[in-house]
């Protein structure tokens, strides 16, 4: 997969041709993995094809202080519950799922979730990477809002179905994760795949798109 990293210490594929001047610029990195991805990303120009046949959904500037991909989340909205964010977002496609802050995810467990912790309909779901999660019955995800992230005043809605992937007989775990040490957000491929992403390093800018061949 591709991971819209600006620069990392690690010898990528892209850091090797730099270091043997076959580049100039080290834009980016090569990751590579056995994942398949359904979302797309472009760096560079973008086809106009892609701008005719899809919705452009909106942009945002990269912090040039800052060495990923990445823009301000001003807030996340659940239905009409608002989430007021102060952190940072990445954006990885070595990275799965979407990496939550600490402060976050405890809100989800004290607002969204909180009547399905209550009802043993949800309940934690630790791994020994010290991720922690929410599995639940998958029959709650219908009455669950759409989750909307703001990135710089463009609203990215994403349903609740598409929050969630089958654990196991009639369990579904929620696909944000967190851990003691988390303090920023990393948006994966589960979020990258919904939409077309270009990553313009000379503009600094990440422009998305829907993904309309993948709805």
């Amino acid at each position: 997969g591709l991971s819209p990293t600006i620069s990392r210490v690690d010898y990528s594929l892209i850091h090797l041709l730099k270091k043997n001047e076959y580049i100039r610029i080290l834009g980016f990195t090569l990751y590579y993995n056995k994942v398949e991805h359904k979302g797309v990303i472009y760096f560079g120009d973008i086809p106009s094809k892609v701008i005719q046949e899809n919705d452009y959904v909106g942009k945002c500037k990269i912090n040039n202080m800052r060495s990923k991909w990445g823009c301000s989340l001003d807030k996340v909205l659940i239905g009409d519950r608002a989430f007021i964010n102060n952190k940072y977002a990445y954006f990885q496609t070595n990275e799965e799922f979407i990496s939550i802050p600490n402060d976050f995810y405890t809100y989800l467990n004290e607002n969204a979730f909180s009547t399905y912790i209550e009802r043993n309909k949800c309940k934690e779901l630790s791994s020994l990477m010290f991720n922690v999660s929410l599995i639940c019955d998958c029959d709650i995800i219908e009455d669950i809002p759409s989750f909307t992230f703001v990135f710089e005043k463009y609203p990215f809605i994403i349903e609740a179905n598409k929050l969630f992937i089958p654990n196991n007989e009639n369990k579904c775990r929620l696909i944000m994760n967190s851990n003691a040490n988390a303090s920023e957000w990393i948006f994966g491929t589960k979020f990258l795949d919904e939409y077309i992403s270009h990553y313009n390093y000379e503009t600094k800018e990440i422009t998305f798109f829907s993904n309309n061949a993948n709805m």
